[in-house]
């Protein structure tokens, strides 16, 4: 049995390999779907669930009874009823709270506490905010509190991939911090991984609560329509990829160029707005029935022509 990282990338057997880094989260896998049922309002339970929220079925036409002159019998002509769709009426109240909590924490963009010593360190900041600012931090932020919030968990992956345009810019200004010999020809780069996105988390912590790997399983569509099932592991100098159709395959493992893990994980134990749902649900209920009372009883089903007496 391998006893830490270095053993289980080693295994010969990839099954057995992905396996292994699985198990290196310490927490459950949150529950995708139950999680989307309680964060779109077109899932809710008041919407989908027709046997505990039935149609109403409506009288259409009463029985009657025929009599057949040939045989001399009388039939009774069973009633006929029909199906009304009930008011379901959903509320997006875990979206309307999270959305104000997002907005509460990162809504003002966070500021950077930065005073330079020198004008070499300006012009290291100035590219720092130009990779934030080319990466749109500041909505990925709220993407990514926002998923944390109502997904459990998100991820944030940095990686390089070649690009000299974001240099063109401002290459003449911090050359010299640089090096000032030859102009980069790579460009930082973030993607959000979370649960609603279609992927599976698996941070590797060792005994100490730190974590030294991080794993993602999702599923990538090919050109024919078919789906492959990839894992991805990141250490803190490599990126393996295996892809699962037949069998799995190796995909040729790279260095990402850091000089740490450069993934940042955010879990929490329950969604932010799990305490409410009951009152959500019963909410829902209650508008709903009272709408199709109103719609029921607004116009009279019944008329009396006459003289009140003795009144």
């Amino acid at each position: 049995m391998p006893l830490n990282l270095e053993e289980i990338l080693a295994l010969p057997d990839i099954g057995q390999k992905i396996n292994y880094l699985k198990k290196g989260r310490k927490t459950e896998l949150p529950d995708r779907c139950k999680l989307w049922d309680d964060w779109n309002p077109e899932r809710h339970e008041i919407m989908v669930d027709k046997k505990k929220y039935p149609d109403r079925k409506v009288l259409d036409k009463e029985s009657e009874k025929v009599f057949d002159e040939k045989t001399g019998k009388t039939y009774e002509i069973e009633a006929k009823y029909k199906t009304e769709p009930v008011n379901r009426i959903s509320i997006p109240l875990e979206q309307d709270i999270v959305n104000i909590q997002t907005a509460f924490t990162v809504g003002t963009e966070p500021s950077m506490d930065c005073t330079p010593t020198d004008d070499d360190e300006k012009k290291l900041l100035d590219a720092v905010k130009a990779v934030f600012k080319s990466n749109k931090i500041k909505y990925q932020n709220k993407k990514i509190v926002r998923a944390w919030l109502s997904e459990q968990e998100a991820a944030e992956y940095w990686y390089v991939t070649d690009d000299d345009s974001f240099w063109a810019k401002f290459w003449k200004k911090v050359k010299t911090t640089f090096g000032g010999k030859v102009k980069p020809t790579k460009k930082l780069k973030s993607v959000l991984w979370s649960p609603f996105r279609g992927d599976k988390l698996y941070p590797f912590f060792n005994d100490e609560g730190k974590m030294i790997a991080f794993s993602r399983e999702y599923k990538k569509k090919l050109m024919d329509d078919s789906e492959v099932i990839c894992f991805m592991t990141i250490t803190d100098k490599m990126v393996y990829q295996w892809d699962l159709s037949k069998g799995y395959e190796e995909r040729t493992p790279f260095a990402h160029g850091f000089p740490k893990l450069p993934v940042l994980y955010a879990y929490r134990p329950e969604p932010y707005c799990k305490k409410i749902k009951t009152f959500r649900v019963r909410l829902e209920k209650l508008l709903s029935n009272y709408a199709d009372c109103i719609d029921y009883h607004f116009f009279p089903i019944l008329e009396l022509i006459g003289e009140v007496i003795w009144f």
